[in-house]
Formats: C-alpha cells, structure tokens, sequence
C-alpha cells in the first residue's frame, strides 16, 4: 500500500505556482481574485447600457418622425397629387377622344369619362384616375369667382380637344391652404397662393 500512496504523489500535478508581475515578484491575493471575479461576472456595464439606451431613442426618434406628418405636407400632397391627375385625365381625354370628367364626392373625387351609352360613368378600374379618399382632417371645395356665371363648380369636363373651363379647387386643414388651379390655356397646377383676380 505504501508504494501505491508514493505512486499517487508522483503523479499528483503540483499546485500552481504564484503567479507572478512583468518584474517576476509575487502579485497580492487580493488582485488576483479580483482579476479572477471579473472576468468571470456576467452582466452589462452601465457604459453598455446607456449606450444600447441612446441607439434605441435615436431609432424611435426617426421611426416617430416619419410616421408623424406634418398637415402643411399632407394639404401639399393631396394638392400636387390633384393636380397631376387632373393634367392625365385631360391627356387621357385627348388620347381616347372621349371626354372626361372630375367630379366632387362626400369622402374626396373621382373621375368619370363617357361611356358606351353616351353618359359619364364613374372610372373604377383605373389605378391613377380611380375614386380617391381624402384624409378626414382635410377638405376640398370649388372656389367660384365672384360674377361668374351659375355653374356646375364641383364638376369639371376634359374635352377630347384638350379644352376644359378655368377652375380654382382650394385644399384645407386647419389653418393650411393650397389651390389647385386650371387655366384655360392647358395649365394645371398647385399653389400655396390665392390666384390673381383678373
């Protein structure tokens, strides 16, 4: 039994030894089971958190900024993207050799072109000139010069010769106003500005 006990020993590894600095001495206990502790403990430092704390905020900040919009840009919107659609209704008229017209409704617009019955018939397959809905907060009128003959305002034809009658439609929300204006020479277009009385 002795020479299996010496056995054992022999193989036994040896404790390690001291661990020790650049210079060779020693290094304290106490530092080294504070270097020990530390690179073992799990967790986040608060340098991390604060960090991850202040790319969140930055990325909910640009999410709240796009999803936010501005009613001046909504009104500008809804008035330039009017106005464009009018300029291809006109040239779809002028294209097809058919009248087409713009017609006001209780939720926005839509447009009409003539049908097979010679009546105008709501445009419904189009994904251009199909009924448009406008947001709630904003409203969309004829605006009628003063002196002007009885007319239909919330109606307006596209002849297939490319004429049309001068019109004013005035955008609003809130405080927020935009026209969009047709003049008889072919023009149509949106402005933050009241047309010029004649």
């Amino acid at each position: 039994m002795g020479s299996d006990t010496a056995e054992l020993n022999r193989r036994a590894p040896a404790p390690p030894a001291a661990p020790r600095g650049r210079r060779g001495t020693p290094l304290p206990a106490l530092f080294i089971s504070a270097v020990r502790t530390r690179g073992t403990a799990a967790g986040f430092t608060l340098i991390e958190l604060v960090v991850v704390l202040l790319i969140l905020t930055i990325v909910l900040g640009m999410i709240g900024i796009r999803l936010t919009r501005d009613v001046r840009d909504t009104v500008r919107d809804e008035a330039e993207r009017l106005a464009l659609v009018l300029q291809s209704a006109r040239e779809q008229a002028i294209l097809e050799g058919r009248p087409y017209a713009f017609a006001l409704t209780d939720e926005g617009y839509q447009f009409l072109r003539l049908g097979d019955e010679g009546r105008l018939v709501p445009v419904r397959e189009d994904e251009i000139l199909g009924p448009r809905r406008l947001p709630r907060a904003l409203t969309l009128a004829p605006e009628r010069p003063a002196g002007a003959a009885p007319a239909r305002a919330d109606l307006i034809l596209f002849d297939p010769s490319g004429e049309f009658p001068a019109f004013t439609m005035v955008f609003a929300a809130d405080d927020v106003v935009w026209y969009v204006l047709g003049r008889t020479d072919g023009r149509i277009f949106a402005s933050p500005t009241p047309p010029k009385a004649a």
